[in-house]
């Protein structure tokens, strides 16, 4: 949260130097697993002129958030949680799905006609198995018997003239 807020200060410190007209107002949703005074700091201020909300961090606290303001139409953006909930018109969610991210960096590959190679350690079958189902085109690299890649086997695999884009699957550090 301090990371994310010593960030928020910086953007819009930024922001005024580039002379936008930057209002911000940053409340302490004092919030909790199960509670927070979200309904609270939104009862007892004006919200009518506000552009966007960014936060709680809370999945369940941006969800209420959302509802309450929706009334304003503001925006509500949920910046860390990439769990999707309740399906409302006025909230969104800036961290992207896996499946999204994993949909949009296969596309970046295939419009660079590239080359997919990917190093997925023996005991991360499952990984190997979706790209196989979802991207037949990725090739795999080998581990030997001391679960150590195969370099011979994974150089063959790269391909001269063409991006190689190499996917890590690892457990191990000391694989790379």
């Amino acid at each position: 949260t301090l990371d994310f807020y010593a960030g928020c200060l910086k953007a819009i410190d930024s922001a005024k130097v580039l002379g936008l007209p930057v209002r911000v107002t940053i409340y302490d949703v004092e919030s909790s697993k199960y509670a927070s005074n979200v309904a609270t700091i939104i009862s007892e201020n004006d919200f009518s002129n506000v552009a966007a909300v960014i936060g709680p961090f809370q999945n369940s606290h941006v969800e209420s958030t959302a509802q309450l303001l929706a009334k304003y139409a503001i925006p509500v953006i949920s910046p860390l949680s990439k769990e999707k909930g309740l399906a409302l018109p006025n909230l969104y969610y800036a961290v992207p799905s896996e499946s999204h991210l994993k949909a949009t960096l296969f596309n970046y590959f295939k419009e660079k006609n590239g080359n997919v190679v990917a190093i997925v350690s023996p005991k991360k079958a499952s990984v190997k198995e979706y790209l196989k189902g979802n991207y037949p085109s990725t090739k795999f690299g080998n581990f030997n018997e001391k679960e150590v890649i195969d370099f011979v086997h994974f150089k063959s695999q790269l391909v001269k003239g063409k991006p190689n884009f190499v996917i890590l699957e690892i457990e191990k550090g000391s694989t790379i």
